[in-house]
């Protein structure tokens, strides 16, 4: 079987893993008013998957130094698809904490994994390529993934965390079958005490120190305001689909099913154009106004059909944010240090996240409005943010 081959029948396995791992996201706002639970927990239950994922991500990535990535994915998946059957069958918030917890330690290995086999076993004239078919099927294939989910949910939740668990145990033996290290990198042998003291998830924020300057730092606090505000937007919206509206969950279904085509469509042209012509951190100042106006707007519309249209809206407008605040980063960087910066970026992100949806929980149990209002603040704070370092004027 040649390389390329086997490059293809990999990213089969991974349309159908994204496809399963987006199975319950839909269905999670329906279990929760199910249970009876606090509103809170549709923010802390992906927080403590977001913490996870954080904290473990650098340990899977020391870890395929030594391991070979398709283990590691194979590992993961059972670990992802066990972890929500725990999520499906808990009834308190503790245990729906504890599976969510679970879930991101194992998430953050797999995704981790994928870059690493990319990088590690393609050719360097197909890399780029190959990199940008990732992102596109993780993508396009979670969108369809968050409408499956959405509509077996009006059926059965149950059924839907069953279906996505056998998908994600078959997705981790077809990466065991599928992926083979044709010429396996040299890989350092470490003990398990150096395996834990270089995976430690803060050590990006303390390597900042060889790069950072005053520039750097605001466009780190941009992504910080800009991920808080999204995150918050997300699952607030999500959650108030079903608690508020007393919407299904096909409905999240096809926001995301719609939002994630748009996403698709404005990747490969408006993107790919303002990226061409060098325009990232301006169109970055405008998409975080833009993003901070719709979040405000969402406070006062009552039309279910003007609410819903003005999600895929902000969504959309967010989903093409992330690569020009990517790009921007990625041209300030020096060559030589562009690893360490990129570290620091996914570090603020994941904080971010974090954050957004936590804070954005406790104050849905407020009032349902007011993580619109949040959101719609950061988005401001990183709109003022990108104005200042990003306008092109010297500072």
């Amino acid at each position: 079987m040649t390389r390329k081959i086997r490059f293809w029948l990999f990213f089969t396995a991974m349309a159908i893993f994204c496809l399963g791992a987006n199975f319950a996201h839909p269905v999670t706002p329906a279990l929760i008013k199910n249970l009876g639970l606090h509103d809170y927990m549709f923010g802390a239950a992906f927080a403590a998957m977001m913490a996870t994922n954080f904290l473990f991500s650098p340990f899977w990535g020391k870890l395929n130094d030594t391991v070979e990535a398709r283990y590691i994915m194979f590992i993961c998946c059972i670990g992802y698809g066990i972890s929500q059957l725990g999520f499906a069958v808990a009834v308190t918030e503790p245990a729906i904490l504890m599976a969510r917890l679970c879930a991101g330690v194992f998430a953050g290995g797999i995704f981790v994994s994928f870059l690493t086999y990319i990088i590690g076993e393609s050719d360097e004239s197909v890399r780029s390529q190959y990199l940008m078919v990732n992102a596109t099927i993780q993508s396009v294939f979670g969108a369809f993934g968050y409408l499956i989910g959405g509509v077996l949910g009006e059926v059965s939740i149950l059924f839907v965390f069953i279906l996505q668990a056998v998908v994600l145990i078959t997705s981790g033996f077809l990466f065991l079958l599928v992926c083979k290290e044709e010429h396996p990198r040299k890989r350092n042998q470490v003990t398990l005490k150096q395996l834990v003291i270089q995976s430690n998830p803060f050590r990006a924020f303390l390597a900042s120190r060889s790069f950072m300057t005053v520039s750097f730092a605001g466009f780190f606090g941009i992504c910080i305001f800009m991920f808080i505000g999204q995150t918050a937007f997300d699952q607030s919206f999500n959650y108030f689909l079903k608690a508020e509206l007393q919407l299904g969950s096909s409905y999240n279904g096809l926001v995301k099913a719609v939002v994630g085509l748009i996403a698709f469509l404005s990747n490969v042209t408006l993107c790919f154009a303002i990226i061409r012509r060098k325009q990232s951190q301006k169109a970055t100042i405008v998409l975080n106004g833009i993003s901070g106006l719709l979040c405000g707007a969402l406070v006062f519309l009552n039309h279910t059909a003007g609410f819903l249209f003005g999600g895929v809206l902000l969504y959309s407008a967010n989903s093409v944010s992330i690569p020009l605040i990517q790009d921007s980063i990625a041209q300030k960087s020096e060559k030589e240090k562009q690893n360490l910066i990129m570290g620091f970026y996914n570090g603020s992100k994941s904080l971010g996240s974090i954050a957004g949806a936590m804070i954005a929980g406790i104050i849905f149990e407020w009032n349902a409005r007011a993580p619109f209002v949040f959101a719609a603040g950061f988005f401001g704070l990183a709109f003022l943010l990108a104005l200042k370092f990003m306008s092109g004027k010297k500072q």
